[in-house]
């Protein structure tokens, strides 16, 4: 039943929602909420980009995260992807699971890097052996399709059935059809 559940959501397809981008900081929290009251976001981001990189450059991985997504979405410094992949690679390569996941992403859709769907499987691999939810979907739909792998159908359910035992998930979906296309253009939620 997982298994077919599953291939119908990967053939039809689902909307898979908002992305949660930055890792939580629980002492900017505070700040944020305020932010989004009406002070000056720029200015926000600014102050958190000079912190944030700060502690990136000591070594912080989670730090190193935050700052390739600051670079990947121009938070508080201007879009610069080849700059995002290089945080995310030393996060990564720190053990950081999402910066792994963003690697992943970021091979998969050929942002900051050429397009390599092996070294997308690769990272999402990494991430999804630590625990991080979307990459073992990730790597579920990976081994379905053949991308970066080849076509393993055994491992496609494996995977799906890990996630799917994980936490629930749901599906936001258009004309009550699911649509894999936002994993498949390299678009997911977390």
């Amino acid at each position: 039943f997982t298994v077919v559940c599953v291939a119908a959501l990967v053939i039809c397809g689902c909307d898979w929602g908002q992305p949660t981008f930055l890792s939580p900081r629980p002492d900017k929290q505070a700040v944020s909420a305020v932010t989004d009251l009406g002070k000056d976001r720029r200015q926000f981001w600014r102050a958190d980009f000079a912190a944030t990189k700060k502690d990136a450059e000591s070594g912080d991985a989670e730090a190193q995260n935050n700052l390739g997504v600051m670079y990947n979405k121009g938070l508080g410094v201007p879009e610069d992807y080849a700059e995002a992949v290089k945080w995310y690679r030393k996060a990564a390569e720190n053990g950081h699971a999402r910066a792994q996941y963003f690697m992943g992403k970021s091979y998969h859709s050929g942002a900051g890097v050429p397009k390599d769907q092996v070294d997308a499987f690769k990272w999402w691999r990494k991430a999804a052996e630590q625990g991080h939810a979307t990459s073992r979907f990730n790597l579920g739909v990976m081994y379905f399709l053949g991308r970066g792998t080849a076509k393993d159908f055994s491992e496609a359910a494996r995977w799906f059935n890990i996630r799917s035992l994980q936490e629930s998930v749901v599906f936001r979906c258009g004309n009550g059809m699911p649509s894999p296309r936002p994993m498949v253009d390299g678009f997911q939620a977390e």
